[in-house]
């Protein structure tokens, strides 16, 4: 957004270099399908340059998608052992669509590297919002963990256009939202109150130690921008594989527009007739049949009409597109056998995915990132519930449990623990970590609770 660098810098804060923006309008493009000088490109036919456009699998957005799907499904849980918190958690979960709208997050922050969850308290309800990675700019940050953030918004309002940013900040280890509204005009960025316009207070003191964001991303160490506490796209080591992909495809498509069948018939028989009123002119050939080309000499040859059959290249270029695929799916960390072409088109796999396969590793790993985002907007939203609302509820025990049914048996999982639990060869906080995807200190906290109750009921 223009200017806006210069607003945070006005504000004592510096953020990510802004070249790093441009990096994810490269990415958002190839996630569209539409990259100037490449989907649309000009040619030059002999005589003049022409517009072409290049036809494109969008593969960009079909990565991103089914790394979404994974991870961020249907099946994922979420538990906690007091039923009114967990209730509480869910109807708010449900009122904000957060099963769709959090799968579609996920994908955009495959595709653009990096997006996030933000908690806001308006008039009795927690709403969640759902924030592109191009809003959000970090203000401080520990290695790749952002402590201070900023997002921002474009709103168009009475005919003029503006920018509602948020500023999350610490201040006394509590965190405090700071808001404005900047206005377009002439160019510039003008300040506005956004208290009159808006309605909404410059300053909100949390008074949580909290934060009431959460910033998801693929788990892979940024080679764009280093040290960045932004991550990149899912298939930002992959753009000239996708090129390559697309150009193979769009070739696929012009082999049967080239390949059509063409009937060369001698100019003479292409001559038109008198009408019976001895005024209109009719051709003998029908001239919208494109199988028809008039060309004159072929009298001489001996020949009025000429078949000519194209060779279609179908194998060729099935054979290129799947060695491109395995290439991108390799690359993307699905593993080199996820996607395949085949004659009845785009193919993906859907057998159960092996422990030692790459795919599951990576699944794995950025589970963890997607876990304790998950597990901390929970938090954000119970503590809102409980400082806000008055709600006499706790996030203590919190877990998040993912869809694993692709990968392994669960349930034997959950066996083996408890055979091993019994035997006293795994502790009870171990137990919770591996059968509730409990991080350490939860699981530790979560037993000491559940034993002091056992011993009370004694």
């Amino acid at each position: 957004m223009k200017d806006i660098f210069e607003f945070f810098e006005k504000q004592g804060f510096s953020t990510v270099d802004r070249s790093f923006y441009k990096a994810m309008e490269l990415w958002e493009a190839y996630y569209t399908g539409d990259v100037d000088n490449f989907h649309s490109y000009g040619q030059y036919n002999g005589i003049k340059m022409v517009n072409r456009r290049r036809r494109s699998l969008n593969m960009a957005k079909k990565i991103c998608e089914d790394k979404a799907d994974l991870m961020l499904n249907e099946k994922v849980e979420w538990s906690l052992p007091h039923e009114e918190s967990m209730d509480f958690l869910k109807d708010v979960l449900d009122k904000n669509n957060f099963q769709t709208l959090s799968n579609q997050l996920l994908e955009r922050a495959n595709a653009l590297g990096t997006c996030a969850f933000v908690e806001i308290f308006n008039s009795g309800e927690i709403i969640i919002d759902y924030v592109n990675g191009k809003n959000i700019y970090p203000l401080s940050w520990e290695g790749d963990h952002i402590t201070q953030c900023a997002f921002a918004s474009l709103k168009h309002m009475n005919g003029e256009k503006y920018i509602y940013i948020h500023m999350h900040l610490l201040e006394d280890r509590e965190y405090v939202i700071k808001n404005h509204l900047l206005k377009y005009e002439k160019g510039r960025l003008i300040e506005e109150s956004v208290e009159d316009i808006l309605g909404i207070s410059e300053t909100i003191y949390t008074k949580s130690p909290l934060p009431f964001f959460q910033i998801i991303k693929p788990n892979t160490a940024n080679n764009i921008l280093s040290p960045s506490p932004m991550g990149i796209s899912a298939f930002s080591g992959a753009l000239d594989i996708l090129q390559g992909i697309d150009t193979i495809y769009d070739s696929f498509i012009n082999e049967f527009d080239l390949g059509k069948k063409r009937i060369f018939i001698d100019s003479s028989l292409a001559q038109v007739s008198m009408g019976e009123d001895g005024t209109k002119l009719t051709p003998v050939f029908d001239t919208n049949d494109i199988c028809f080309y008039g060309l004159s000499g072929l009298r001489e040859s001996g020949e009025l009409i000429k078949e000519v059959n194209m060779e279609l290249r179908i194998e060729e270029h099935i054979s290129a597109l799947n060695a491109n695929l395995s290439l991108l799916s390799a690359k993307c960390g699905l593993g080199r056998h996820f996607y395949s072409f085949e004659k009845t088109g785009l193919k993906t796999a859907t057998e159960v995915i092996s422990e030692n396969s790459d795919l599951f590793r990576k699944i794995k790993k950025d589970e963890i990132i997607l876990r304790k985002a998950l597990m901390d907007l929970a938090k954000a939203v119970i503590y809102m519930g409980m400082h806000f609302l008055n709600k006499n509820i706790s996030w203590k025990g919190i877990s998040v449990y993912f869809d694993d049914s692709i990968i392994e048996d669960s349930r034997k999982i959950k066996e083996d623990a408890l055979t091993e639990r019994n035997a006293g060869l795994i502790s009870d906080a171990r137990y919770f970590e591996e059968t509730r995807n409990m991080d350490k200190d939860t699981a530790l906290a979560f037993t000491k609770e559940m034993n002091g109750q056992i011993k009370m009921k004694n």
